[in-house]
């Protein structure tokens, strides 16, 4: 993932430039930053309720300043119980989650915009798995584990977009970018298959797409 990275900016500095270019050409439109308190949902992550695989919750608050910056706070909760994490057994990864970071607003008109942003997460979580070996040779072995108390974090860079429905307070947001992890815990016999709030444990880092509403007073 990380051999990506240098595309993944160039693209960030180019939407960027570009944003900034589409203002300058429209100086004829006053481009309003509406200052205001914000709170919002994660609604791409409630239909996980519905999904076998795992179960998300997540809001948040910000505050929008009219010099464009957004100071913002998320806090989650996530459960995952992956079908193939064990062959032969179940696995279950659980905990609660917490985001700060800020975003930088680029204004394309009074309606849409993008942004781009960074943030700092940390995760309180725990697991639990079952495992059975089979042989024709040797009885049957069945086992299983359960560690709690662990402890991660994480960095964030963020690409979103963001636009305004009738009458300007509700807003239908999406973001993407790449999670960087900073300090996880490791299994001694079985390792870590999924960070709750981060995603599944493959590298050290990971791309996202979040789906949000929000509320502006």
């Amino acid at each position: 993932m990380t051999q990506y990275l240098p595309y993944i900016f160039s693209l960030l500095a180019l939407i960027s430039f570009k944003a900034k270019a589409q203002e300058a050409e429209v100086d004829t439109i006053k481009l309003e930053v509406n200052q205001g308190l914000q709170l919002y949902v994660d609604y791409g992550k409630l239909l996980t309720q519905l999904s076998d695989f795992e179960s998300k919750l997540e809001f948040g608050i910000a505050y929008q300043f009219r010099n464009r910056f957004q100071p913002n706070f998320q806090y989650g909760m996530a459960s995952v119980d992956p079908v193939d994490a064990i062959e032969n057994g179940e696995y279950n990864a659980e905990g609660s989650y917490w985001r700060a970071g800020i975003n930088y607003i680029l204004p394309l008109d009074n309606i849409n915009s993008l942004y781009l942003g960074v943030k700092y997460a940390q995760l309180k979580f725990e697991d639990s798995g079952s495992y059975m070996i089979e042989s024709e040779f040797w009885p049957t072995l069945e086992g299983g584990f359960q560690r709690t108390d662990m402890e991660a974090d994480w960095f964030e860079a963020i690409l979103g977009s963001e636009k305004k429905l009738k009458g300007g307070h509700l807003i239908l947001g999406g973001q993407t970018g790449v999670r960087f992890i900073n300090t996880r815990p490791t299994g001694e016999f079985i390792d870590i298959y999924s960070i709750p709030g981060y995603g599944l444990w493959t590298d050290s880092s990971t791309p996202f797409l979040n789906l949000y509403i929000k509320y502006q007073f």
